[in-house]
């Protein structure tokens, strides 16, 4: 795992922030949290959000088919509730964190997120935010991810690739999340983000809906016009929830 502190603390050693944590991206088969691409975008948003981010590692397939990146993901939570990392002591607020993913790390966040937050005493999950652009990243693509991360001989509509089966939307409304759902309008999937976005509010879940137009998967990335505006709408979701005491 790497953590990352907003510029803000060099100059206040003592002072606390909201958590984040960011799983990244890459179909569940590639993707590490040494790649210079994730590792700059979580500087990049330590000091735009002034939050902590916590970057996990989690175990990639066909070697590792889900739900290992799940329990790592999960795992990944425990060491933070635990831990006696000085950062984490001095700087993290454990009743403010948000999880937040790209790509399949937004399938990560919304996995971990409903899996674990009756264990978690005494941090306190206030907020999901799953971020999914995917132009760049086109169907075949992503039929090939989930064949070699699924369990094998399970299909598109296991719960691991379709929220709408068992019960983690039940799950969250009942725990009255607040969730931003971003996406970009070159998603040859963005009406079944909208749909699952719809149904989040139909399960009690308060939905922030952050779609934008034509962008290209991980536009953020690389972008820094991009980012700007994306950090922009988190930021606002972040300081518009309240802390779960």
């Amino acid at each position: 795992m790497r953590l990352y502190l907003p510029t803000t603390a060099l100059r206040l050693p003592k002072q606390k922030f909201s958590l984040v944590v960011y799983y990244h991206g890459g179909g569940f088969i590639t993707g590490s949290v040494d790649f210079k691409l994730y590792d700059d975008f979580c500087n990049l948003m330590a000091r735009e959000l002034n939050v902590v981010v916590a970057s996990p590692s989690y175990r990639l397939a066909p070697e590792h088919r889900l739900p290992a990146a799940y329990h790592d993901g999960a795992d990944a939570l425990t060491f933070i509730r635990k831990s006696d990392d000085e950062w984490i002591k001095s700087h993290v607020y454990l009743f403010n964190v948000f999880l937040r993913g790209t790509g399949s790390g937004g399938n990560l966040a919304y996995s971990v997120g409903h899996r674990v937050t009756n264990v978690l005493d005494p941090l306190r999950i206030c907020g999901l935010i799953r971020h999914v652009n995917d132009q760049v990243f086109p169907p075949a693509v992503g039929d090939l991810c989930w064949e070699l991360c699924l369990p094998v001989g399970e299909n598109r509509d296991h719960a691991y690739s379709n929220p709408t089966m068992g019960d983690g939307l039940e799950i969250l409304g009942a725990l009255k999340w607040k969730v931003m759902v971003c996406e970009g309008g070159g998603d040859p999937m963005i009406d079944r983000h909208r749909n699952v976005a719809k149904l989040m509010k139909e399960k009690g879940l308060k939905v922030v809906e952050c779609f934008s137009d034509g962008d290209v998967h991980g536009a953020e990335l690389g972008d820094p016009s991009k980012s700007e505006t994306l950090f922009a709408s988190i930021k606002s979701f972040i300081s518009s929830t309240p802390y779960r005491f």
